[in-house]
């Protein structure tokens, strides 16, 4: 087995862990998860490491799109309020 694939792991489950505790919601997370799924598809022993780190990432980056799209909703909506108070 390949020593990077074993890094990979342990620094996308690591980025997981670190965007849940400290709320980092967007570079680490695509970090994490891009290193994820390039321990995964090397075929690395630390298999459960690495899905780990993809789905902690991965909801990192859901609760980022999800706080992203409903603060772009509430600008729209408050801009539509303001147009129609005139």
């Amino acid at each position: 087995m390949d020593d990077h694939s074993r890094a990979f792991s342990i620094t996308s489950f690591v980025l997981g862990i670190a965007s849940v505790v400290s709320g980092w919601t967007f570079f680490a997370p695509i970090t994490g998860l891009v290193f994820g799924v390039l321990a995964l598809r090397r075929n690395t022993r630390d298999r459960a490491l690495a899905l780990w780190g993809v789905w902690l990432n991965a909801i990192m980056l859901a609760v980022w799109v999800l706080a992203g799209s409903l603060a772009v909703a509430a600008l729209g909506f408050g801009a539509l309020a303001h147009l129609w108070a005139f």
